[in-house]
């Protein structure tokens, strides 16, 4: 980040707290000696925990009632995130959708709808329909026809 671009996002954040937070909580991590990249959380581990929070997020967004099962919620998020489907009109789900895509480099592998699920499934309560596996490839297929 050029020190121009620094200036600028300092000017900015002073009307946002939240934004405020975030670079100051960056910019300690870095003089603590951790790269800017990193240091603000827009590479490394703690990218891929806002990414992998952002796609929890989205799926609970797309499951309004609860009732989907992890493999569909995975499925529709995986179409959202190939830009199949536009979630034109929805903000929420915009808006994590966008965090999703800004971690750009942390999400290429993200977009199937099998690694979507493990992560989705890692965290989500078993229930009923959870605890039948998820479709075979040729099951998949199947259902694309």
């Amino acid at each position: 980040m050029s020190g121009m671009r620094l200036r600028q996002l300092i000017t900015l954040s002073a009307a946002e707290p939240e934004l405020q937070q975030w670079l100051r909580d960056g910019l300690e991590r870095y003089k603590q000696g951790e790269p800017l990249d990193k240091a603000l959380a827009i590479a490394g581990p703690l990218a891929v925990e806002h990414r992998d929070n952002a796609i929890r997020v989205a799926a609970g967004i797309i499951d309004t009632d609860g009732d989907m099962a992890t493999w569909a919620q995975a499925r529709l998020l995986s179409h959202y995130l190939s830009k199949e489907l536009s979630a034109h009109g929805n903000q929420p789900l915009k808006e994590a959708l966008r965090i999703i895509g800004k971690e750009s480099k942390y999400s290429q592998g993200l977009r199937s709808v099998r690694r979507i699920y493990d992560l989705l499934k890692e965290t989500k309560t078993v229930d009923a329909l959870d605890m039948l596996p998820p479709p075979t490839k040729d099951e998949e297929e199947t259902e694309h026809d």
